[in-house]
């Protein structure tokens, strides 16, 4: 919801000169490095800690990982087969849903506001209602269940952009949506630690919503520390980060300790698994930064 938050906000500054296929090629490279690299990590430890292939079969393995590499993984193409770093997938479905988006937004801003968006949600969530379970996989062939949900959740992140604009005109209530918001806080964490029902699972949502509304329009006490600042880019940097590299930091202590201990080592693993997505964040920018020079070299010595 806050990447669809980030998307609009992105759109609106540069709507006069913004185009989907420069867009695709601007976030296809901002996520590539990330996502390839944590790929790579979390393959080299399955080799380590699992049976010696031939060359054959490493090439086979990477032959049908190659979707998953490309970021074209879970839109359904594939029909849904898992992903080695699970947390891709979420990356893939946010890579097209934004470009889908987008292309609706360059075409007819209205249209989208006031037709699509609001039936796609409606048919999704009258849809996903009837469901026996959220799992993905009842949803295979064309479009998967998974990029039906970035698909909402940007879409959500958007009117959460127009709702705190209307809450910026609304002054002295800021003691109020203080507490609307941290109860909004409060009450998702209740639900997502506690249950995973689809009407809960609404809930969940609409709560999130109001409080992301409240929090951008920095009508509220809580909402200053939103602020861009040095201080939430790293956050927001470091974020992505944990994202995409806790997975590998979970099957490392799996691997090494049983269920019960994992149980009593939780504070050590949060902890590890901030340090290591602050080295591999920060790896990644030394890297990104390397290449992108070498690459400036080039095109100046060719004059490209």
């Amino acid at each position: 919801m806050i990447s669809g938050v980030f998307f609009y906000q992105k759109y609106r500054k540069n709507s006069e000169t913004i185009t989907t296929w420069e867009y695709a090629k601007e976030r296809f490279w901002r996520f590539f490095p990330y996502t390839t690299v944590s790929f790579i990590i979390l393959y080299l430890f399955y080799e380590v800690t699992g049976n010696g292939h031939s060359l054959s079969t490493h090439l086979e393995h990477i032959s049908e990982y190659i979707w998953e590499i490309l970021l074209v993984d879970m839109i359904g193409l594939n029909q849904g087969e898992a992903l080695l770093n699970s947390p891709t997938w979420t990356i893939s479905c946010l890579l097209i849903v934004e470009c889908i988006i987008l292309g609706f937004l360059i075409c007819s801003r209205r249209a989208f506001f006031n037709l699509i968006a609001p039936v796609s949600l409606m048919i999704f969530y009258g849809v996903w209602s009837n469901l026996d379970s959220p799992n993905y996989r009842t949803w295979l062939g064309i479009i998967n269940f998974g990029s039906l949900q970035v698909w909402c959740a940007v879409v959500w992140g958007i009117f959460a952009v127009l709702a705190a604009e209307k809450l910026k005109k609304i002054t002295k209530i800021s003691k109020l949506l203080t507490v609307i918001e941290m109860v909004c806080y409060c009450v998702s964490g209740m639900i997502m630690l506690t249950t995973s029902r689809l009407y809960w699972r609404f809930i969940l949502t609409l709560l999130i919503f109001v409080a992301i509304s409240i929090s951008l329009s920095q009508r509220s006490y809580s909402g200053y520390l939103f602020k861009d600042s040095k201080f939430t880019r790293w956050l927001a940097s470091l974020s992505f980060a944990i994202y995409l590299t806790h997975s590998l930091l979970l099957k490392i202590f799996q691997t090494v300790l049983s269920p019960e201990q994992m149980m009593h080592f939780w504070p050590l693993f949060l902890v590890a698994l901030v340090a290591f997505s602050s080295v591999f964040d920060q790896g990644m920018k030394i890297i990104i930064r390397f290449f992108r020079s070498k690459y400036i070299q080039v095109k100046k010595h060719y004059g490209i």
